[in-house]
């Protein structure tokens, strides 16, 4: 997740959505939710409720929960720290 920003204690990854591409699998599974009158998707398990992935067509990015992919441990990641009460 080159050139992305990881929020430390949420561990998600946000990157523009032209950088993003699945390697492998798909969202064929996921349940979705978009908020009412907002430019997201929210692609996440039912079953438990972790959100996997945000489409943000407003910002043109995309939010990915990196526990949640295959091969990632979230602990090793460098992580670009920011206030996100002063964005």
């Amino acid at each position: 997740m080159r050139d992305s920003l990881i929020h430390p204690s949420l561990s998600t990854s946000y990157t523009p959505q032209s950088r993003f591409a699945f390697t492998a699998g798909d969202l064929k599974g996921l349940s979705v939710y978009q908020l009412p009158g907002k430019g997201t998707t929210h692609h996440f398990w039912a079953a438990c409720g972790s959100n996997i992935i945000v489409w943000n067509d407003e910002y043109h990015e995309v939010a990915v929960n990196v526990r949640s992919v295959d091969g990632i441990d979230a602990r090793t990641l460098d992580c670009t720290h920011f206030d996100g009460l002063k964005l």
